[in-house]
């Protein structure tokens, strides 16, 4: 399949991206009989759909949504492949679902007549436009573009706004022990938390003292270092270190604590250095956005051009 930097192609498909914005999808993606409504039983989930935990909270605000307001955005479909006048869902399962909830009896889909492959590379980085993936489905649609569709982490992360070191970092979370992926899955442990124990050998005990003794990043830190600079240390030994550390001389309040929390998240978004600081009266501040060369001040201009601002 011909293309050309595929992210903004599929920006312009899902109305991500102004109505002018050059098309650069192979014309194949394009082939579609355009914008009309069927009924939602003859929708089926894509099974390579690569968001597999739908929040049930958000899908019955969705779902409240349309019974107000009906499905505003239709839902992207094609042919399916194996089942007659049927349709396999492409992008908005999410909508699909709500729209059950919601007892609709039909649905508005856009049908385009698209390759097994399509649907997969399309349905992982719709989902990653929107941001509506946890950090290890992220990871997994990451590595499955890189070993499907031989893309480059470099050029994942032009395509989609993000960091190669953010690409990288989440890739590495696929190699922790599924039990410790599960506690990242279900917010027991943060994506902070779950790459300092890459590489650690008794990361899931590593994993549960962490939750047990609530331990902080920079505590999951220190313990990791010691780990990794003594490796005949064992983890009961290390696990001891915080505790030995004396306090910061200047305690932070939980405000300072996610503010810089905050600065990290975004500076691992965007690949460059964020530095968010608060006026005395903590109700007004800046947020700037440092860059080192023309190609990370580039960056900058495509993450505002893609927020519209």
């Amino acid at each position: 399949m011909a293309k050309k930097i595929l992210g903004r192609g599929i920006a312009s498909l899902f109305s991500l991206d102004d109505e002018n914005e050059e098309e650069t999808i192979s014309e194949t993606l394009l082939q579609e009989t355009g914008q009309q409504s069927v009924p939602i039983e003859l929708l089926y989930p894509n099974p390579d759909q690569p968001r597999r935990f739908f929040e049930p909270e958000a899908l019955t605000e969705l779902s409240e949504s349309i019974v107000r307001n009906g499905v505003l955005q239709p839902i992207l479909v094609r042919p399916h492949p194996f089942k007659v006048n049927a349709y396999e869902i492409i992008a908005g399962e999410r909508r699909w679902q709500a729209s059950q909830k919601a007892e609709l009896s039909s649905v508005p889909v856009i049908i385009k007549n698209l390759s097994d492959s399509d649907v997969i590379e399309i349905a992982l980085i719709e989902n990653m436009h929107r941001r509506d993936l946890n950090v290890l489905e992220e990871a997994a649609g990451y590595k499955q573009l890189i070993e499907q569709f031989d893309y480059t982490q470099e050029k994942l992360a032009s395509i989609l706004s993000r960091s190669r070191s953010h690409i990288a970092n989440l890739l590495r979370l696929l190699s922790l022990p599924e039990t410790v992926q599960e506690q990242v899955r279900n917010g027991e442990l943060s994506s902070s938390h779950a790459r300092t124990l890459v590489g650690i050998e008794d990361c899931e005990k590593f994993a549960n003292h962490i939750i047990n003794e609530q331990l902080n990043v920079r505590q999951t830190e220190q313990i990791a270092q010691e780990l990794r600079e003594n490796p005949n240390l064992d983890l009961f030994s290390a696990l001891k270190a915080p505790d030995q550390n004396p306090p910061s001389p200047k305690s932070k309040t939980p405000q300072d604590i996610h503010v810089r929390a905050l600065q990290k998240k975004l500076s691992d978004k965007v690949g460059l250095k964020v530095r968010i600081k608060a006026d005395k009266n903590r109700q007004s501040g800046k947020v700037t956005l440092s860059y080192k060369n023309l190609e990370e001040f580039d960056r900058i201009k495509q993450a505002l051009e893609y927020l519209k601002i």
